[in-house]
């Protein structure tokens, strides 16, 4: 073999393992075999995530997703963790928009019946999953082929990974200040108390969350006093819709002070809708959701202006 012959033999020889060095990369990137997809599971009480790797059999997105939404919903119970969609919820069909990544599901009218963070909760679940499948950007939810509605009659419409925030937070995520809006009730819980507060929190951490701890806390005003008591668990909180779904153990329904309930509700709600995204606010105590009057049907609160303070009656 001459020199110059075998110096073309060599050239090709590492042009083509190159080549197929690439293909494989690339192979592996298409099929996503090797990193598997996370469910998003809930505990039994609904109030938070626990994830698990699940490697789908199917290929294609849409046989993919089909695959994934029967196994969050296979009914089965290991340990803490519990598939987010019930047996008796079954799913009608599905389809996918590939132009524009829209995965359209309708799930049986027992859907309807799920209610508040539940709800929200276990479309979280769905959603985040479904998301990590190739080829879905957007997915919208359908109960027996009608556009999913939330606690107010407003269309859910489609949803991305911008659409649900968990709370999660980390040690070593990065701090940032912002000024709040704040209501607090006043002495006697007659009337809500104005008062802006510049909060250092994680940026991992939603701006409604830390508006609600924030409000378990003494205010500045010697003349206001906390929403409601530190002592209350924030069982679950999410947000979907520009709607804020709250989950408040017992403590908060049987808190012991004179402070009025409609009182406690609106510097909540007013707090909260200060935020532009944020429209309306559910409450719920153990999972049922909180009415301010048994002849109110409202389960959804919205800004409430006869408690709030005269214009200049604030405090800095």
């Amino acid at each position: 073999m001459n020199s110059r012959f075998k110096k073309k033999w060599i050239a090709s020889l590492l042009l083509f393992a190159m080549i197929l060095s690439m293909l494989l990369q690339a192979c592996g990137k298409d099929n996503g075999k090797k990193s598997g997809i996370t469910l998003y599971n809930l505990n039994a009480e609904h109030t938070e995530f626990i994830t698990e790797k699940y490697q789908p059999k199917e290929t294609e997105p849409l046989p993919q997703a089909e695959e994934l939404v029967k196994k969050l919903s296979d009914g089965s119970v290991e340990g803490e963790r519990v598939r987010p969609l019930p047996r008796d919820i079954t799913l009608q069909d599905m389809s996918l928009d590939q132009d524009t990544g829209l995965l359209t599901i309708s799930f049986s009218r027992a859907y309807s019946d799920l209610d508040g963070s539940d709800e929200t909760m276990i479309r979280a679940a769905v959603v985040k999953t479904l998301l990590q499948v190739k080829g879905i950007d957007l997915i919208d939810f359908q109960v027996d082929h009608t556009e999913l509605t939330d606690a107010s009659g407003n269309v859910v419409g489609a949803m991305d990974a911008a659409s649900f925030v968990d709370g999660m937070t980390s040690k070593t995520s990065p701090k940032q200040k912002k000024t709040f809006v704040l209501y607090y009730p006043n002495g006697d819980g007659s009337a809500l108390i104005k008062e802006e507060r510049t909060i250092s929190y994680s940026s991992n951490t939603p701006a409604y969350r830390t508006i609600l701890e924030t409000l378990q806390t003494k205010p500045s005003s010697k003349k206001a006093r906390a929403a409601f008591p530190s002592s209350t668990q924030i069982l679950s909180l999410s947000m979907a819709g520009g709607i804020c779904y709250i989950n408040f153990d017992s403590s908060f329904s049987s808190q012991s002070s004179n402070l009025p309930m409609r009182t406690s509700v609106y510097a909540i709600v007013n707090s909260l809708t200060e935020l532009s995204s944020i429209k309306g606010v559910q409450i719920s105590v153990d999972g049922e959701n909180l009415k301010l009057d048994e002849e109110d049907m409202k389960t959804v609160f919205t800004r409430n202006t006869a408690l709030l303070p005269e214009e200049g009656d604030s405090t800095k």
